[in-house]
């Protein structure tokens, strides 16, 4: 805990966080340390390869499952029925016949045994890059990236879909918890440990979510504290028509569309990380609204979560008002003053009364 006592120029609170950050970290966390000697010698030998071969199994089980599952709903010819998918092959090759299989009629020893399985093909449309060497990169089994309903094969939104926050949220009531989401992604890492009946579980909650959402459950026996909190934004509304609302919302405002090209484009550094910094420390810096912020050098970085990777490093400019960096952190603004509780989690930027601020450096820093 740090004690911070006001002198004759009281420290801003926001800003005293942002240059300590500098300086500390949650990563050295002893017990954990520790741990680290012990699973080394698990690995080691041949105890090793069974631990990770039975997490790359269960893994393996889990996605087959999963693709068997949207197969059978997908046969079944009702209208409009869904299932989540998993962002993997549509077809592998049978390293005996040589011949393409369809991944849900694959053998858990093909897949297991079987890398090229899991390499990323140029031309493959179940990945979606475009210009990919040939055997560059190859899909972890063990992180499943289960994807909901709502995206094209190109990419673009469809007239209907599940943004990933809602069913992350219904799983978190049910106990379960993933590594991490993004608009329509969910992430799942199975490691030494991991079980049919652990993923069997996460199987049958995706199962109730789908129940829930195709009989129209009220928010209030979903989310009920949801509800509670925000009853004037949520009272009777359905799962569906939660997931309706946001999906079109991010359709209207082409929220995926901005996220792409926020980050293809690469901002201008004005200043060295380190004055950047020492902008802070001296309190050379103020609080700039995003709507406000076209042009104005950042002074920390500006990191969305997901996916965790800067937007804007210290330094940077960022950009016109109107260009794609302000414009994504502007959606994201609207999104979470239109959705309380779905809020995103933005490191560099602070959430005021429903206004994105961000620190910036002062352009006349002598007033």
């Amino acid at each position: 805990m740090i004690h911070i006592r006001n002198g004759r120029i009281p420290v801003d609170h926001a800003r005293f966080n942002e240059g300590f950050m500098m300086h500390s970290s949650t990563s050295p966390l002893y017990p954990l340390m520790a741990s680290l000697d012990v699973s080394s010698k698990m690995m080691d030998g041949a105890a090793g390869r069974v631990l990770t071969t039975e997490s790359i199994e269960e893994a393996i089980r889990f996605r087959l499952t999963m693709a068997r599952i949207y197969r059978e709903v997908m046969r079944a010819g009702r209208q409009k029925d869904w299932w989540f998918g998993v962002w993997q092959p549509e077809m592998v090759t049978d390293p005996k016949s040589r011949k393409k299989i369809p991944f849900a009629d694959a053998s858990l020893e093909v897949l297991r045994d079987n890398p090229s399985a899991w390499v990323l093909h140029p031309g493959d449309g179940w990945h979606g890059f475009v210009g990919l060497p040939d055997n560059y990169c190859m899909l972890d089994p063990i992180k499943v990236t289960v994807v909901t309903p709502g995206v094209r094969d190109d990419g673009s939104l469809g007239p209907w879909g599940i943004p990933a926050a809602v069913v992350v949220r219904f799983l978190e009531t049910r106990g379960i918890v993933n590594e991490k989401s993004g608009d329509y992604i969910i992430l799942f890492l199975f490691s030494m440990g991991n079980t049919k009946g652990k993923w069997g579980t996460l199987i049958t909650e995706l199962f109730e979510f789908k129940r829930h959402y195709d009989q129209k459950t009220p928010l209030e026996e979903i989310f009920p504290e949801l509800v509670n909190a925000y009853p004037e934004r949520y009272a009777g509304m359905t799962l569906r028509s939660l997931c309706d609302e946001m999906h079109a919302f991010k359709r209207e405002r082409r929220m995926c569309e901005l996220l792409e090209e926020a980050y293809s484009t690469l901002p201008e550094p004005a200043v060295v990380y380190a004055e950047a910094y020492r902008s802070i420390v001296q309190g050379r810096v103020e609080h700039v609204p995003v709507e406000e912020a076209g042009g104005r050098i950042v002074a920390t970085g500006i990191y969305p979560y997901p996916p965790g990777i800067p937007l804007l490093a210290p330094g940077e400019r960022t950009g016109l008002q109107d260009g794609p960096v302000l414009m994504y952190l502007s959606c994201l603004q609207d999104f979470d003053a239109r959705f309380p509780g779905f809020e995103h989690d933005i490191h560099g930027v602070e959430n005021v009364k429903g206004r994105y601020m961000m620190h910036c450096l002062k352009e006349h820093p002598h007033e």
